[in-house]
């Protein structure tokens, strides 16, 4: 229903004798998802068009279920140092001979594991992203921190319209949808 790109955002300035100046603003590309699919059912319209409301357009984000992009399975995330009790959930990407980790603040269904083995949810507690270890639980110097886990992306609307137009047959035409993510 969504066809997904990556953007990233730099600033280009041409400068004398044909050479180029470019400044990458941001570390990683963000996704953004454009709807593909312009026809819905006015029942889907109406679930659509009340969370475009309720966010008042871009001005609230949301959670998005990326389907073809929803799940980090056994990653290695951190190498502890024995003091450190919070650590960033992301996720690791790889593009040939480029790669890019994307932090991920809303999971579920997660399994921690220090030095490979599962450890009980006890031990720590997930929020916004992040694990923080119990004092009495922080992982020792050297352990290896993975994870498995399902996530959700956080967006918001790219514009402050919705267009639509209503057709035959109990159809909506939405004539632009986007969603872009959003990097807390």
């Amino acid at each position: 229903m969504f066809d997904r790109t990556m953007e990233f955002s730099t600033n280009v300035a041409d400068i004398k004798n044909r050479q180029m100046s470019a400044q990458s603003n941001w570390f990683a590309p963000r996704l953004r998802y454009n709807l593909n699919h312009k026809f819905c059912s006015r029942d889907v319209f109406a679930k659509v068009q009340s969370l475009f409301m309720l966010c008042g357009g871009m001005a609230c984000a949301f959670n998005f279920l990326d389907v073809r992009d929803n799940h980090i399975d056994g990653q290695f995330l951190y190498t502890a140092d024995g003091t450190q009790a919070k650590f960033q959930i992301y996720k690791n990407y790889a593009y040939e001979s480029y790669s890019f980790k994307r932090a991920v603040y809303n999971v579920s269904n997660v399994t921690v594991f220090v030095d490979g083995n599962a450890i009980s949810a006890d031990n720590y507690t997930i929020q916004n992203g992040v694990i923080t270890f119990g004092e009495e639980h922080i992982p020792s110097n050297g352990s290896v921190i993975s994870i498995t886990a399902d996530f959700m992306v956080h967006v918001h609307f790219c514009s402050d319209e919705l267009k639509f137009q209503p057709r035959c047959f109990n159809k909506v035409e939405i004539a632009e949808l986007a969603l872009e993510e959003v990097v807390l």
